[in-house]
């Protein structure tokens, strides 16, 4: 490659250090990754606000007391596993309050994490939080978050939509001390109209919720749009998954159990109500919602019966078709968690009832076979877990119509305070079926699957750890694009080194092996080839001062086919400056070059604050990227963002269009965020 030789040049300068969000962002990038090469046809940037992310900003703003925090409320600081919650609580009741932070190190937690998470938590009692209208209005946090995109191209548009191309997203958020929280948002896609057309309501979506928290038998309520964590995700799990990865500390899930909406799907959430129990060690949850959502209707030709020929999940509302299949069907769903939790032991069992209002029309494709009708769903699951001195065990069953199973269990142990290793199984039957399902999965939903996972985490030195896994799979029946049962693995190797507060190298290696249809040929005929993918990833960090921060990145992927190989790379690198205290400068330069889609890189791209950004590259082209976050006064939050992409060989492949395009684009986006 003739770039080859320049991103070798340039990689000796190292990527941007995130604070302490940093290992919540790398988390969150490794999970994108891994869920969009899971779905191929994921081929656009992924840029949205991330909960967890905006769950953190809130904590800094409104840190959570360790001294007087539930399980339930240490489970929102995502840094923290089950194990290590459950250690905090047993420390505290047998030794009292803690009196200092570091404290935590003979609790059993290591220095980096103390420090990733100092800036949430105090030790503080803020004593009886009253709950008056006056008192809720003037010492709540109140902000108004509007944020913009244009996008153009030197090429005329292929296809025009009556709306412009703007994306706007409006959003006033109210807080009260952890204990209410109300939100009204409005969104609308490049593309769709606004106040005109097809939309006379300004925005295209909607979304608001309030929730409230207490402190005995009624622990939470929500009203509006909310969604569900329970188990291990077999059953009900919406937004992202930080626990669950291939690390060995990270195995096992912790599910929040009911949770307000706060992303911008348009489809995947609940709608109504929800509250939560609890008594002593015993808690239930009751929800129920019926929420319209897009679809397809068609009518049978023998007697005229409609029937749902498909769920739309796009959001997308540009046309005239896509508009009548807007919101043309109530979903109706209610259900129930109940849970019992102890020191040592969390035990919950879930049902789940779906229903739509007219018949779905079963797939015909061949891997389809072993579905039954979705048209009214039943779900049912038990989970578990059980921590013993140094071993936690959990394991979550589950059934779909009591026709087919889905399993999966497994233990993380702590043999020394350098070394821990975890394995965990599943076992999802080819008729298991949840729409709501989001668990440790290869496949890209919850079904069709067994596979078992070895981890191990060890610390070589006081600053250097080493995470490894191998993850060995196979699918019992057909899938998408796969004509035979298969079978594959994925490698993971992670060399993380901190020699100072301020440095970070990063290696990362992953392989893995899967089979697929030959390209261009018919599903059910030819035998599936061989696949193997490799991807080398080197990354440093450094920030030598509160005011600068730069660093960089390298990554080389190879993509094994029985009869060619390919290869892609990319270099990254990026700057941050601030010149003044209320105003930040930050600056990306990516250049990438692959010989397909197939051999794609991925990176986090340099965003707007508050936007999580990650996006699958592809083709051969620069891209340069500048942010300017500006808080004017104290109240005002002022973003820009300008991105241009440059194909280095006068064409390049469009991530969003998936076309080739021979010119530059160019993207502007700007944020506006107000607190009073």
């Amino acid at each position: 490659m003739k770039n080859v030789f320049i991103l070798l040049c340039f990689f000796l300068v190292p990527e941007i250090a995130l604070h302490a969000q940093m290992t919540e962002v790398q988390s969150l990038e490794n999970e994108l990754v891994q869920k969009e090469e899971m779905q191929t046809n994921l081929s656009s940037e992924s840029s949205e606000e991330i909960p967890e992310l905006e769950q953190l900003e809130y904590l800094r703003v409104h840190p959570m007391n360790l001294n007087t925090a539930t399980a339930d409320e240490l489970i929102q600081i995502p840094f923290l596993t089950e194990q290590l919650i459950s250690d905090i609580l047993i420390y505290r009741n047998k030794f009292g309050s803690l009196i200092s932070i570091e404290e935590l190190q003979v609790v059993g937690l290591p220095v980096t994490l103390i420090r990733s998470i100092r800036p949430f938590v105090d030790l503080r009692n803020e004593g009886n939080v009253s709950m008056n209208l006056k008192t809720i209005l003037d010492e709540s946090t109140k902000t108004l978050t509007i944020r913009a995109r244009e996008k153009e191209t030197d090429m005329e548009a292929q296809t025009s939509y009556p709306g412009s191309s703007l994306y706007l997203k409006s959003r006033f958020r109210l807080d009260y001390k952890n204990k209410l929280s109300i939100q009204f948002k409005g969104e609308k896609d490049p593309g769709e109209n606004f106040f005109s057309g097809y939309q006379k309501n300004g925005f295209d979506f909607y979304s608001a919720y309030a929730s409230w928290r207490g402190n005995r038998i009624l622990k939470q309520v929500i009203l509006g749009d909310y969604c569900l964590q329970y188990g291990q995700g077999l059953l009900a799990w919406s937004g992202m998954a930080l626990g669950g990865g291939q690390d060995a500390v990270s195995l096992s899930r912790q599910g929040r159990g009911i949770v307000p909406y706060q992303a911008s799907d348009e489809n995947n959430f609940l709608r109504g109500a929800a509250v939560a129990l609890a008594h002593k060690k015993f808690a239930t949850d009751f929800f129920i919602s019926r929420n319209k959502i897009d679809a397809r209707l068609d009518t049978l030709e023998v007697d005229h019966e409609p029937v749902i020929s498909s769920v739309q999940q796009s959001g997308y509302h540009r046309t005239s078709t896509e508009v009548l299949q807007k919101d043309i069907i109530a979903l109706l769903v209610a259900g129930s968690h109940i849970s019992y939790r102890s020191k040592q032991t969390n035990a919950g069992f879930t049902i789940l009832y779906k229903t739509y209002p007219s018949r779905i029309e079963k797939a015909s494709d061949l891997y389809h076979i072993h579905e039954h009708d979705k048209t009214k769903q039943l779900n049912l699951s038990m989970d578990y877990k059980f921590v013993i001195r140094n071993v936690l065990f959990f394991s979550e069953i589950a059934t779909y119509k009591s026709r087919a199973l889905a399993g999966i269990a497994g233990c993380m142990i702590s043999l020394a305070p350098a070394l821990s290793v975890g394995i965990l199984h599943r076992n999802y039957s080819p008729g298991y079926y949840s729409e709501d399902g989001n668990s440790f999965s290869e496949n890209s939903s919850v079904s069709n699957e067994q596979g078992t996972c070895l981890g191990l985490q060890m610390k070589l030195k006081k600053n250097i750890i080493l995470n490894s896994s191998i993850d060995v799979f196979r699918f019992p029946w057909l899938r998408y694009r796969v004509a035979a049962p298969s079978s594959g693995s994925r490698l993971l190797f992670d060399l993380t080194w901190n020699p100072s507060k301020t440095f970070q190298v990063n290696l990362r290696m992953t392989q893995t092996n899967k089979q697929e249809n030959p390209a261009g040929e018919s599903n059910y005929v030819d035998v599936p080839e061989q696949i193997q993918k490799e991807n080398y990833r080197c990354s440093m960090t450094y920030r030598p001062g509160p005011f600068f921060e730069f660093g960089g990145r390298t990554e080389f992927v190879q993509l094994h086919h029985q009869n060619k190989s390919e290869n892609g790379i990319l270099f990254v690198t990026q700057l941050s400056t601030r010149p003044i205290n209320r105003i930040k400068l930050s600056g990306q330069y990516a250049i990438y070059e692959t010989a397909s889609y197939g051999s794609r890189v991925y990176t986090h791209l340099v965003s707007l604050p508050g936007v999580f950004s990650i996006a699958p590259l592809y083709g051969n082209a620069n891209r340069f990227s500048v942010v300017i976050d500006m808080k004017c006064i104290k109240k005002i939050e002022l973003g820009f963002q300008y991105v241009v992409t440059i194909p280095s060989d006068g064409i390049f492949i469009n991530i969003d269009t998936n076309q080739m395009q021979e010119k530059r684009t160019r993207e502007f986006s700007a944020l506006l965020k107000i607190s009073f």
